[in-house]
């Protein structure tokens, strides 16, 4: 069984005044987060699959992440070795199986919240301004002419 829980207060009225905003829709430009799992048996931690330790609270949990928890999945599932290089997985009381967290600074992307945005930012620049265009395009505009 997995559960998410998210965190919100803490300080989000600042972030949320200073992160970007997409410049098509307006929207808040998602944190770019990084997941880590704990409850690996010793041999997936030692092919960078997550960590051993199994731990109880956000405070234990964020002593292996550098920077803030944004979500925590609990579990009471965790894997152990069951030799040559195999695992298994077995049942424990419930303990913090994965978190999210999140550095501080990194977004997603610098101007758009989606790809879809993007797009549509771009074509409407196109139409808007169809002299502005990437040096590519001018080059195959010259090549054209120059056939013919």
């Amino acid at each position: 069984m997995t559960t998410a829980h998210y965190r919100s207060g803490r300080g989000d009225r600042q972030i949320a005044a200073s992160r970007p905003l997409c410049r098509t829709c307006g929207k808040l430009i998602p944190k770019r987060t990084t997941s880590l799992r704990f409850g690996c048996a010793p041999v997936e931690a030692g092919r960078s699959l997550g960590r051993v330790e199994r731990p109880a609270t956000r405070e234990e949990a964020q002593r292996y992440v550098n920077g803030e928890i944004t979500q925590i999945r609990y579990s009471t599932r965790a894997s152990e070795d069951a030799g040559h290089g195999m695992t298994r997985v077995v049942f424990v009381p419930s303990y913090i199986g994965e978190v999210t967290y999140w550095d501080g600074e990194s977004y997603q992307d610098e101007l758009f919240d989606t790809l879809g945005c993007a797009a549509k930012f771009g074509r409407s620049m196109a139409r808007q301004y169809p002299d502005h265009a990437m040096p590519a395009y001018h080059e195959a505009l010259a090549a054209r002419k120059a056939r013919g």
